[in-house]
C-alpha cells in the first residue's frame, strides 16, 4: 500500500533482536461496541455477548440508514418521475420495468451510502481502525509495539470488507438491473469480484475506518497483547473448526446480525400500531 516506516527505532537493545516472523499464522478481528476483538484459532479476546452486540450494532446502523434513505427518496420522487420512496416502502406502483429498476437501484445506492456514512460517524469505525493497525504491527514485527501500532495503515488487505466489496456491486447494482438486462447483472458481478480489493481498500480508507482515538488505540493494543500471550502459551494447541470459528467470533456476530434484523423487521411490521397511538 506504499506505506513505509523507514528506519525502525527498536525498543530492544539490539534492533536485530526483533522477531518479525515469530507470530501467529493468521490473526482475525473485528470492532465491537467499546472495544476490539482479536483472535486466533485457539483464543479470542472479546466476550461472546459483546460480539453478539457487534452484530446487532451493524443491524441497527442499517436500520437507522433507512431514515435518510427514505427522506432523500421522497424528495427525488417529488421532483422526478422516479417512484423511489414508493419502491423502498414496497408500495405497488404502475410504471415501466426500466423506471422501476432505476428507482430500485437508487434506493440501494442511497441506503448503502447512508449506511457507510453512519458507520463512519460511529465509534465502530475507530475501533475497526485500531484492530487493523494492531494486526498490521504484529504481522510486520511479531510484537505489539505501541509507537509502531500508531503508525500502521488503517486499511488491511485481509479485511472482510474486501470480500463484501466483491458482492456489493452485484447486490446493489446488478440485482435491480436483472429485470432489464440480465447480461448487465452478470458483468457487474464479475467486475465487482475482480476489483474487490480496490473497492474494499477505498471503503476501508474512507468509510469503515477512521483515525482512532487514544482510548480506541489502547483497546487494540491490549487485545493484541492478550492474543499474543495466548499464542505463545499454547501455540501447538489444535482445536476443531467449529471451536475455531467460535473463538474468532464469526458465529456470535452473525447471530447478532440475524437477531438485530429480526427485531428491525418486527418493529417495522408493527409500526402502524405505534403510529395509531
Amino acid at each position: 500500500m506504499g506505506f513505509s516506516l523507514g528506519p525502525i527505532p527498536s525498543p530492544y537493545e539490539d534492533a536485530a533482536a526483533l522477531p518479525p516472523y515469530l507470530r501467529p499464522p493468521r490473526i482475525s478481528g473485528m470492532a465491537m461496541p467499546g472495544g476490539v476483538h482479536l483472535a486466533i484459532s485457539i483464543y479470542g479476546t472479546g466476550p461472546s455477548w459483546r460480539l453478539l452486540m457487534a452484530g446487532m450494532a451493524l443491524a441497527a446502523v442499517m436500520a437507522v440508514a433507512a431514515i435518510p434513505t427514505y427522506v432523500t427518496g421522497w424528495v427525488i420522487e417529488q421532483l422526478t418521475p422516479l417512484p423511489v420512496a414508493s419502491v423502498m416502502m414496497q408500495t405497488p406502483v404502475l410504471t415501466t420495468p426500466e423506471v422501476f429498476a432505476a428507482s430500485d437501484l437508487l434506493v440501494n445506492l442511497l441506503w448503502l451510502l447512508s449506511f457507510l456514512c453512519i458507520l463512519w460517524l460511529s465509534p465502530l469505525a475507530g475501533y475497526h481502525a485500531a484492530e487493523h493497525m494492531t494486526v498490521a504491527c504484529i504481522e510486520r514485527f511479531g510484537e505489539v509495539i505501541p509507537e509502531f501500532v500508531a503508525r500502521m495503515p488503517r486499511a488491511h488487505p485481509r479485511c472482510g470488507t474486501n470480500w463484501l466489496a466483491g458482492i456489493i456491486p452485484l447486490l446493489v447494482i446488478g440485482v435491480p438491473l436483472w429485470r432489464v438486462n440480465p447480461l448487465v447483472t452478470v458483468v457487474v458481478g464479475m467486475v465487482g469480484l475482480y476489483f474487490r480489493h480496490y473497492i474494499g481498500y477505498f471503503l476501508q480508507q474512507y468509510f469503515t475506518t477512521k483515525p482512532p482515538s487514544e482510548s480506541q488505540l489502547r483497546a487494540g493494543i491490549e487485545a493484541g497483547r492478550r492474543v499474543m500471550l495466548a499464542w505463545r502459551n499454547a501455540s501447538s494447541l489444535r482445536v476443531a473448526p467449529l471451536a475455531a470459528a467460535w473463538h474468532r467470533g464469526f458465529i456470535q456476530v452473525l447471530s447478532g446480525v440475524i437477531i438485530g434484523m429480526s427485531l428491525v423487521k418486527l418493529f417495522y411490521a408493527n409500526l402502524h400500531v405505534l403510529l395509531d397511538w
